[in-house]
């Protein structure tokens, strides 16, 4: 699924629609202005959603604070990193 622009309030029902999902398995967010308020809501969605293997990030607004949780997330959650 790829998808530009969004803008940060789409993030929260964009997760939302997918949270039932059973076939999408990778997320491109390349280029979507997101930033660290995102990435808590991103990261949220990962928590319910466990079918997301890949997620492009690329040219989005991230901090290194931002950067970190997410790494910090996904080092904790080893189920996500083995499927």
């Amino acid at each position: 699924m790829s998808l530009e622009n969004l803008k940060e309030s789409s993030y929260t029902l964009l997760f939302n629609l997918l949270l039932g999902n059973t076939w999408v398995r990778r997320l491109n967010l390349s280029g979507n202005h997101l930033n660290d308020e995102g990435v808590d809501i991103l990261i949220d969605f990962l928590k319910k959603n466990r079918r997301i293997v890949e997620i492009d990030l690329s040219s989005n607004n991230l901090t290194v604070a931002g950067t970190y949780k997410l790494i910090e997330y996904l080092g904790v959650n080893y189920s996500f990193l083995d499927k």
